[in-house]
């Protein structure tokens, strides 16, 4: 629409995320030394949206719900206080299975707010997509698709060409291409249209869209401690310290429904290595670290035997990287 400008364009997609129905999976993005984000995740169709870590501009990632639910579920009979995840690779005929690997794959939407060059609100469409391998450590690792190994488009707004979805995909993308050619899969585009459409309140359907719900997950806690509790996170950070020259940073995933956190640790661009907390054990542990003289015996047993497995692992991937 002429004349309102990407403040507000920002603002009424945010409002419509902030609309969305509230799923149990939730989100925390930290470097070693902050937290960035804690934000719960939002159904979007067949799809789970959360918001990004990042600081400067809007951006949100949309998962495939088969992907998460995979890997929060591919390994929740853990019981150790925490394991580097191996996944497996899928095998023949398993490859169309919605719980085969797909560790962290999304489609990335952003604002790219105006500035001295470019003069105008860009959008910033992505994929990002990880491939599993394993090295001589046997440790499962995941490489980060390079530039142009996967889909992208990045287009400047257009208000009044994206009522129609067959004009739509016709924009130009910086590369030369349109964003029909950039990519292949039409879902992943009918959600691009959707959420453009969405920055000026225009409601273009998404399969099994639901807006509307403020329910809220229930997280296993242990005397007060959860996931999203400001102690328990400040309490895991420091574990990663010793990564800190590797320029990593870590994003946690933790499904209500399941006593497992998924904690992928990123290393730049290049990749990411996949850690499981049994929660039970890692809150026991922080509750003793905050409680000394309050705590049971098991549980500053159970602080002594997490701090020192977290720290083992911390120590191969040090190796690895």
């Amino acid at each position: 629409m002429p004349g309102e400008t990407h403040e507000i364009l920002e603002t009424n997609l945010r409002n419509y995320v902030k609309s969305l129905k509230n799923t149990s999976i939730n989100f925390v993005f930290m470097t070693t030394t902050d937290v960035i984000l804690k934000t719960t995740a939002k159904e979007l169709g067949n799809n789970y949206l959360t918001e990004s870590p990042n600081t400067r501009d809007y951006y949100v990632y949309i998962y495939k719900s088969s992907d998460v639910k995979y890997f929060m579920t591919r390994y929740q009979e853990n019981t150790d206080h925490v394991r580097i995840l191996n996944f497996r690779p899928a095998s023949i005929g398993e490859e169309n299975d919605p719980y085969t690997a797909n560790h962290g794959d999304h489609l990335t939407f952003g604002l790219r707010k105006p500035d001295q060059i470019h003069k105008r609100l860009r959008i910033d469409t992505h994929q990002t997509i990880y491939t599993f391998v394993t090295n001589a450590h046997s440790i499962g690792y995941f490489t980060k698709a390079a530039y142009g190994d996967f889909d992208a488009c990045t287009f400047n707004y257009e208000p009044l060409v994206n009522k129609k979805y067959e004009t739509f995909v016709t924009l130009p993308c910086s590369s030369r291409t349109t964003l029909d050619k950039a990519y292949q899969n039409p879902i992943e585009k009918r959600i691009l249209f959707h959420l453009v459409n969405k920055m000026v309140n225009v409601d273009v359907p998404v399969r099994k869209s639901i807006v509307g719900g403020t329910q809220s997950a229930i997280f296993f806690e242990y005397k007060g401690m959860h996931f999203l509790h400001d102690n328990f996170l400040n309490f895991i950070q420091p574990f990663f310290a010793p990564l800190n020259d590797l320029h990593v940073t870590m994003s946690f995933f933790y499904d209500s429904a399941y006593k497992n956190m998924i904690c992928f640790v990123d290393f730049e661009d290049r990749g990411r290595i996949g850690l499981i907390f049994h929660m039970p054990k890692a809150l026991k542990a922080c509750y003793a670290h905050y409680h000394d003289h309050l705590c049971s015996k098991r549980d500053r047993r159970t602080l002594t035997t997490f701090s020192k497995m977290v720290q083992d692992k911390i120590e191969k991937i040090k190796k690895f990287a």
